[in-house]
């Protein structure tokens, strides 16, 4: 064979090909494509884990904060020491952390652990709360002394729906408070009388009314800690059972309760060797 008829049959073959390529794509059938993925395919162990973490990065982050976020809250849940005793103050002074810590403290010296996990824990809300009056006095001694003073009236009014919130079926019992916010629950009937409390109530305490005692004039307010940093006025009183006791067990609540009055009791008596 010449070359002639050599180049002949190698040209009738690319044709033949070239039609079949065609008539393949008339009908629907596309080229098998080459597989090259073998050729980028990670080989290392270091070209596996890149590739796992240029893929899935973020659903492992998102995965991975989420996990740590569960374990945080079922550890909480489980470590939380649970309280002896539920005490609140409401009123303008606003506390440090190391003062409600204080505060907390002086409590837990008359607490009998009542829950028996072997620790005393006294569990004080701080709520910074003003009245209309007090915001409008202390915008008026600003402007005397020409210091603007400027009340976030949005953060006042939740610390007061918080409040009222707590007095009707929150956990305190015993009560701190400034003599505008007692004034409001007391007309309501909400605190416990002193002489279900006391037989005779101790020398050398003032009494406010029926209800309340002024804690600046009690040798607990004057000597412990955290206490008597409180303002002058602050009064203390008893929280009556909550009438929405029935929903957490009525029984459990006027226990709680019964030991709240045993504390206070006990607070309002102490006399400190000074006195003696």
């Amino acid at each position: 064979m010449d070359n002639n008829e050599k180049k002949l049959n190698e040209t009738e073959e690319i044709e033949e090909s070239n039609l079949s390529k065609r008539i393949r794509s008339l009908e629907g059938e596309e080229e098998p494509a080459e597989d090259i993925s073998a050729l980028y395919a990670p080989k290392t162990i270091g070209d596996k884990i890149s590739n796992f973490w240029y893929h899935f990065k973020w659903p492992f982050v998102v995965s991975g904060f989420l996990a740590v976020v569960i374990i945080f809250c079922v550890v909480q849940i489980f470590t939380k020491e649970k309280p002896d005793l539920y005490i609140m103050y409401a009123g303008p002074a606003s506390l440090t952390p190391q003062g409600i810590a204080l505060v907390e403290e002086s409590f837990e010296t008359f607490d009998s652990d009542y829950n028996s996990d072997g620790k005393s824990v006294a569990s004080l809300l701080d709520l910074v709360v003003y009245t209309n009056e007090q915001i409008d006095e202390l915008r008026a001694e600003s402007v005397e002394k020409k210091e603007p003073i400027v009340f976030n009236t949005q953060t006042i009014y939740t610390a007061r729906q918080r409040f009222s919130a707590e007095i009707t079926t929150g956990d305190t019992v015993i009560c701190l408070l400034d003599p505008n916010m007692y004034e409001s629950v007391y007309t309501a009937g909400g605190f416990m009388p002193l002489s279900e409390i006391f037989g005779e109530l101790p020398e050398n305490v003032e009494a406010y009314d029926d209800c309340a005692i002024v804690l600046s004039s009690t040798d607990f307010g004057k000597k412990f800690s955290g206490v008597n940093e409180l303002p002058y006025d602050t009064l203390i009183c008893v929280r009556k059972v909550s009438t929405m006791g029935i929903f957490k067990g009525i029984e459990k609540v006027k226990a709680a309760h019964a030991h709240h009055v045993e504390v206070f009791r006990d607070i309002i008596s102490y006399t400190s060797s000074d006195s003696k």
